[in-house]
């Protein structure tokens, strides 16, 4: 995947965010997907912080949404690699977040790690 093949996925994948289209985020993803993320450790009290599979993901999406947590994103900025990509964003709050997400051989998210500076 060459980078402009990795942005328009990263820019879909705001988009569908930002409308709250599940059913478009939830394409984004491969059926073995894990997430590693600090969201995870407060959302669901895993202290491991790691989730795995699209189903266990959608629930954390529904989660997010039905809670209030969800926030509009506003993409920073996009950092290429072969095929893997960081995502640096921010929430409506002024919320950073940077999610390393790396693709399988069919495109699809196999893989994201989030980082996200905390607000107290």
């Amino acid at each position: 995947m060459d980078q402009n093949d990795l942005k328009t996925r990263a820019t879909l994948w705001i988009e569908s965010w930002n409308t709250r289209d599940l059913g478009k985020i939830m394409d984004h993803y491969a059926d073995d997907v894990e997430l590693c993320s600090p969201f995870v450790v407060d959302r669901w009290q895993l202290a491991e912080g790691r989730i795995n599979g699209k189903d266990k993901l959608k629930d954390h999406f529904v989660k997010a949404f039905s809670s209030g947590a969800a926030n509009n994103l506003e993409l920073v900025d996009f950092l290429a690699g072969v095929h893997d990509f960081i995502l640096l964003y921010k929430d409506s709050k002024g919320v950073m977040s940077a999610d390393l997400v790396e693709l399988n051989d069919a495109g699809k998210v196999k893989t994201v790690k989030s980082f996200y500076t905390k607000n107290e």
